[in-house]
């Protein structure tokens, strides 16, 4: 804590941005989405990460931020685990292909300084970007982790026009 303390950024939070987005999903709190669930895993373990660790064995420690980016990772993070649940217990016809890159998502955050907020990584994938995945997409190269492209802005638009998902 005395990082943040001392002028450490990370995630941000925007309250006002935080009700605005909530006004924008069709979805915006998990009990609505999730009604009659209540107490049915009560007495259970629930291990979500088991599933992508099914299909990306190096989730975890593969990906070390090198930036104030770590609200990418997260929401990378959370998209990459729903995924793979939907696939591995839900039996959903998709292929995990490759796990989800942060550079796009951090790219998104309107400014060049560090950190970004969680409703604006959430607005991106959720209603303007998608997800791009690991991969070499010849304009640009996402296949391993390279903070400075989302962090300097060096995805070309094109990118999230013909491949974000």
């Amino acid at each position: 804590m005395d990082h943040y303390r001392q002028g450490f950024v990370g995630a941000i939070c925007d309250k006002e941005d935080v009700k605005k987005l909530m006004g924008e999903l069709s979805m915006p709190v998990f009990g609505a989405a999730a009604y009659g669930l209540s107490g049915s895993g009560e007495g259970k373990l629930s291990l979500p990460f088991k599933s992508l660790l099914k299909f990306d064995a190096g989730f975890g420690p593969a990906e070390r931020q090198t930036t104030g980016d770590c609200v990418s990772h997260s929401t990378r993070n959370a998209i990459d685990i729903t995924r793979s649940v939907e696939i591995d217990i839900k039996g959903e016809r998709e292929e995990f292909v490759a796990r989800g890159a942060t550079e796009g998502i951090y790219q998104s955050r309107g400014h060049r300084g560090q950190g970004m907020t969680c409703s604006g990584a959430t607005r991106y994938v959720h209603q303007n970007g998608g997800i791009l995945i690991r991969k070499n997409y010849g304009d640009v190269d996402l296949s391993e982790y390279d903070s400075a492209l989302g962090a300097k802005h060096r995805i070309p638009n094109n990118i999230y026009t013909t491949e974000a998902k």
